[in-house]
């Protein structure tokens, strides 16, 4: 039975890097007998280098696109023994009601069992990891004192 490994981003984790790097090293990662698969689906503000963002879809939003990948994830199942998907999305998504109970039972329909890797972060570091965030990516002038006021 393959194995596919969801790994679920936190908030500032380092989930883009990582994902850029798996992504950037496909090759590399299939001699190691590893599959960071391309589904071929292009959603509004979600780099491609998230694969596994149909996971989090388990609405009616993206369904062609979400049952597609399942598809395919269906076909590389076969011929990869390790399957790789990540996204932060899931983060958010997995609060539903019955979404892990509902994300294994489709995995093991496939064939898959699932392993779910999560990095975790001190909350004090993340606050200004956030912070740095908002000052570097937004542009925005406050100091430090000022942002922890906000929250």
């Amino acid at each position: 039975m393959a194995e596919a490994y969801l790994h679920i981003g936190m908030p500032k984790t380092g989930t883009t890097a990582i994902q850029c790097f798996l992504r950037d090293n496909r090759e590399e990662l299939k001699k190691q007998g590893f599959c960071y698969p391309d589904f071929g689906y292009a959603y509004p503000k979600v780099g491609a280098h998230r694969n596994g963002y149909f996971v989090s879809r388990v609405d009616n939003l993206y369904e062609k696109e979400r049952e597609g990948s399942y598809r395919k994830l269906d076909k590389l199942a076969k011929s990869c023994e390790k399957i790789i998907l990540s996204d932060e999305a899931i983060w958010r998504k997995q609060r539903k009601l019955d979404f892990w109970k509902t994300i294994r039972e489709r995995f093991e329909s496939l064939g898959l069992t699932l392993q779910i890797i999560v990095y975790l972060r001190r909350q004090d570091e993340m606050i200004e990891s956030f912070w740095n965030h908002r000052v570097k990516g937004k542009g925005e002038t406050v100091s430090f004192a000022e942002y922890d006021e906000w929250l």
